[in-house]
């Protein structure tokens, strides 16, 4: 019979030394996280700031150190009761607004009348009770490169 004393001892080690090794990288991993949450927030704050002082000054494009910051501005729509929206949409006969899931299901096509409320005013206004509008403004920061490569992408849109 082969005793296994030797080799028993060795895992018992092994699976105390992993252990260990699980538990300091678990608590390695909650700082880590701690400090990222802490870093996230200090940017958000930062661009916030940013954000203040380039709209105070009509500033769209800031350029330092191979850094771009660029100001944004974009308009977002949100549908209240949409029912009611999809009623008002159903009694203006504007069916390019809406598509029907199923046979027994209707709903708003929101990406195109997200398109065209941003260009038809008179469309805006008659659903003006039913579609928020709103805008957003962020800062983007990023390297010169990256940043031709994003006005690059925003003009082929």
């Amino acid at each position: 019979m082969i005793n296994h004393e030797k080799e028993k001892e060795t895992l018992i080690n092994d699976i105390y030394s992993m252990s260990q090794e699980i538990e300091e990288k678990t608590q390695q991993m909650t700082k880590l996280k701690e400090e990222i949450e802490a870093l996230t927030a200090s940017v958000d704050a930062n661009k916030d700031s940013l954000l203040a002082l380039m709209k105070e000054d009509n500033d769209v494009e800031l350029h330092g150190d191979d850094l771009v910051a660029h100001y944004f501005q974009k308009n977002e729509f949100s549908y209240g009761d949409e029912k009611a929206l999809l009623a008002k949409l159903q009694e203006l006969k504007l069916s390019q607004y809406i598509k029907v899931v199923t046979k027994t299901t209707t709903s708003i096509d929101k990406n195109v009348l997200k398109k065209d409320l941003k260009t038809k005013e008179d469309l805006k206004e008659s659903l003006k009770d039913f579609v928020g509008d709103r805008v957003t403004e962020y800062v983007v920061v990023t390297t010169e490169e990256n940043h031709q490569k994003m006005l690059e992408h925003i003009a082929g849109k």
